[in-house]
C-alpha cells in the first residue's frame, strides 16, 4: 500500500536552536521519545558534566525497514 501523498509545508519536523549551558545547539525534538540524549563528540566539544549511570540504558533507534 502506497502512502499517502502530502503538501511539502505540511511535512515538518520540530526543531529549535536551544541553549545548552554557555553554548548553542541546534536540537530535533520527537514526541514519540522518552529520553533526552545528545552525542557524545558534542558533549566533547562544549566541556560538558558527565554523570556515570548507575543502570546501563540501551538506546533503539528506529530506521526505514527495521
Amino acid at each position: 500500500m502506497d502512502q499517502p501523498t502530502r503538501p511539502s509545508k505540511t511535512i515538518a519536523c520540530l526543531s529549535a536552536l536551544i541553549k545548552i549551558g554557555s553554548s548553542q545547539a541546534y536540537a530535533l525534538f520527537d514526541s514519540g521519545s522518552n529520553t533526552d540524549s545528545m552525542t557524545p563528540e558534542y558533549a566533547n566539544a562544549i566541556r560538558g558534566p558527565r554523570i556515570k549511570l548507575t543502570e546501563q540504558v540501551t538506546l533503539q533507534l528506529g530506521c526505514i525497514g527495521s
